[in-house]
């Protein structure tokens, strides 16, 4: 049984934490890792 992997996401923007528009940075990077591991695995983001 593989082990529950805890993966932290940090995106920096200016405009998107200003509400200029939406991030779309971890959106990407959650899907990318959902398709390259095979272990469990969820993430924390800032």
């Amino acid at each position: 049984m593989s082990e529950h992997i805890k993966i932290g996401l940090v995106s920096i923007s200016d405009r998107a934490s200003d509400g200029r528009y939406e991030d779309q940075g971890i959106p990407a990077l959650k899907d990318w890792l959902g398709k390259a591991l095979t272990s469990p695995w969820s993430a924390e983001t800032r």
